[in-house]
């Protein structure tokens, strides 16, 4: 794989006290950065929820914080919206509830989502990757970047600024998944908030007839396994090139989506409404995931879908 743009940083307890300290105001860069974890392993356990901004069930965004921290992951991934507003009070709601989960060892994998570019409220900053950028130096003010950690590769998009051919994230992205084929027990995974494919058809990215073709050549060709991203308040999985999911995740605890009608190649059949989060699990070049569902009623959280992604 060629070298990347940005220069090689470490997701550690370093960066997580420069993080709390605040950095200043900062424009998003044209390039991505490269991170690597505190500690590479050869298997990884991932956790990943979305869309738990300002909580229109707290209960539900409660337990799921907390099986963030009993399940005790190598990696925790947000995919977006994680405040309702870029306002500061928004983010330091943030620092007091998901500030938990960034703890040393963890690598915390922000995504950067509508909500966070919101700046319509009177008091929110001219520049809405201002206080992101605080909270995560280690992106040094890129909005798109790439992760890497044992076995796992993730590449995460900013699906708020155009994914369109020639635009340079575009030609970031394209660069990453145009690298040599996944080495043996290497999982390569995208990250956007906006999703490729939803029921909620308005809600998916605007470069998605795009996008999708690139990643489903990407998994045929052995150079992608999975995609997740959240924005729509639910849960989809839908096949990508025949070996692969694109997994709709955005059941952290804000108001839900309930769908009139799922699309009809969506995997998943189950109840309404989806507060939840995803297990994964990484060995061996397999990637092994699971939808954990907490009902609201029983106040239990149960396997409700499970997945996988087998070596190329």
């Amino acid at each position: 794989m060629k070298q990347k743009t940005g220069s090689s940083r470490r997701i550690g307890l370093a960066a997580l006290l420069a993080g709390w300290m605040g950095m200043g105001a900062h424009a998003a860069l044209a390039h991505g950065e490269t991170l690597t974890c505190p500690e590479a392993k050869p298997s990884l356990n991932l956790f990943i929820f979305g869309d738990s901004r300002t909580p229109y069930y707290p209960l539900a965004k409660g337990r799921i914080l907390q099986a963030a921290e009993d399940e005790k992951p190598d990696v925790i991934v947000h995919v977006g919206d994680m405040v309702q507003s870029s306002h500061e009070r928004y983010w330091r709601w943030f620092d007091r509830e998901e500030g938990r989960l960034r703890r040393p060892g963890v690598s915390f994998l922000p995504v950067f989502g509508n909500h966070e570019a919101r700046t319509a409220e009177p008091g929110s900053p001219a520049d809405p990757f201002a206080p992101y950028f605080a909270r995560f130096p280690e992106l040094r003010g890129s909005a798109w970047y790439e992760f890497r950690c044992g076995p796992l590769v993730v590449l995460t998009l900013n699906s708020e600024e155009s994914l369109a051919q020639g635009d340079p994230q575009r030609r970031w992205l394209e660069e990453r998944l145009q690298a040599p084929p996944l080495a043996p027990g290497e999982v390569r995974i995208v990250l956007m908030h906006r999703p490729l494919m939803t029921a909620r058809p308005t809600y998916a990215h605007r470069n998605a007839g795009e996008l999708i073709p690139l990643f489903t050549q990407a998994v045929e060709e052995g150079r992608l396994s999975l995609v997740f991203s959240g924005h729509t308040h639910n849960y989809e999985r839908l096949p990508l090139g025949g070996k692969g999911w694109s997994v709709v995740s955005g059941g952290g605890g804000s108001e839900t989506h309930a769908f009139a009608e799922r699309l009809k190649e969506d995997r998943f059949i189950g109840p309404e409404p989806n507060f939840h989060y995803l297990r994964l699990k990484l060995e061996a070049g397999r990637a092994v995931g699971e939808m954990v569902r907490f009902d609201l009623d029983s106040e239990q959280f149960e396997v409700k879908d499970r997945f996988r992604v087998d070596p190329p």
